[in-house]
């Protein structure tokens, strides 16, 4: 595990809204060494969201409930949203291929 990923999942245990926001990026992407899990990104999201974190309450409309498998077998998000020219970069990296 990164030590961005550490210090994200200590922060996020202390109740820090955009540590939660961003370890649940790392999720849903598999960065930092975390496994890719749309499942625990949501539930991150959930938390940041429910603290008034604003990336985090947008990010809740991209992430479904499921996980899958992209066509080399290697864990995904299947986001639902479409590609959108009015999100910022952040959100735009949250999206993988289909």
């Amino acid at each position: 595990m990164s030590q961005a990923a550490k210090y994200y999942k200590l922060a996020s245990k202390w109740g820090h809204a955009t540590a939660m926001y961003n370890l649940g990026v790392f999720y849903v992407h598999g960065w930092g060494g975390v496994p890719v899990d749309c499942n625990r990104a949501r539930e991150l999201f959930v938390a940041a969201a429910e603290m008034g974190q604003v990336n985090a309450q947008e990010a809740l409309a991209m992430v479904p409930h499921a996980n899958g498998t992209d066509s080399t077998g290697n864990s995904t998000c299947f986001l639902m949203s479409q590609d959108r020219e009015d999100l910022d970069l952040p959100y735009k990296l949250m999206y993988c291929v289909l």
